[in-house]
């Protein structure tokens, strides 16, 4: 309950999976919410009367919309937030996109302009009055180019969420940059050697989202491979709100 606990929070609401001390009710063994039968990107969630707010996911880079929400007991998030009360004036979005370490595959700037032909085709942003985005790794970066690319969406964006997002790049992106990766591993290397990130920054500072926008991060504390794929400093770089472990 601890991504949950950590989005309510974000979002503004009392969460118990927040506390130190679970309560009672915190305790009691839910059942697993299985996969839904969607086609994704989509809808998980879409209520039956007009609600004024969107919750839009982004998995990173080699994930998807189901695995990349979905515990090790089977339950998928985003379904589980949907039949959370709290969350009764959200509808719940999964953006996916096709993603991959080597051979082709689309650039990050290319990814935004296939998830703004989705989130129009699905009318996110004309049927809400605000849309919140939580992002894990590169997700964060795509999040954040979609922006910069449709800036008349500012004031409909209140809230940016980023579980792990390399905004300074990954050294471990450098170390694969000998073998053959494919463009959205180059554009994850680290900023002293990427042009696309520096970019991104310079772009995101004179477009007015790093003071209008709320700005949440979330640092990895588990290594893998002996290091951390994105580390502290990379992954808080842009936020506006302390990190969260």
């Amino acid at each position: 309950m601890r991504f949950l606990g950590t989005v309510l929070l974000l979002l503004g609401f009392p969460s118990t999976a927040c506390s130190g001390t679970p309560s009672p009710s915190s305790q009691i063994e839910r059942p697993a919410v299985h996969l839904p039968s969607v086609t994704l990107p989509g809808y998980v969630v879409k209520r039956a009367k007009n609600v004024t707010h969107a919750l839009v996911l982004v998995h990173g880079i080699t994930g998807d919309g189901k695995s990349s929400w979905t515990s090790q007991n089977g339950t998928y998030w985003p379904t589980l937030m949907g039949n959370d009360p709290t969350f009764g004036d959200f509808d719940i979005y999964v953006y996916e996109y096709p993603t991959r370490l080597f051979g082709e595959c689309l650039a990050i700037s290319d990814l935004t302009n296939n998830m703004r032909t989705h989130l129009r085709s699905d009318s996110v942003f004309e049927d809400h009055e605000q849309v919140v985005f939580l992002a894990h790794s590169m997700g964060g970066l795509v999040v954040r180019q979609f922006l910069l690319r449709n800036r008349e969406t500012i004031d409909k964006v209140p809230l940016l969420i980023f579980f792990a997002t390399p905004s300074a790049g990954s050294r471990k992106a450098n170390a694969a940059h000998l073998l053959p990766t494919c463009a959205q591993v180059e554009d994850l290397r680290t900023l002293d050697v990427n042009s696309y990130l520096k970019a991104q920054h310079s772009d995101w500072f004179s477009s007015g989202f790093q003071e209008r926008t709320t700005s949440y991060c979330a640092v990895e504390t588990e290594s893998s491979g002996g290091s951390l794929t994105v580390d502290r400093s990379s992954a808080t770089l842009l936020c506006t709100r302390d990190p969260l472990a």
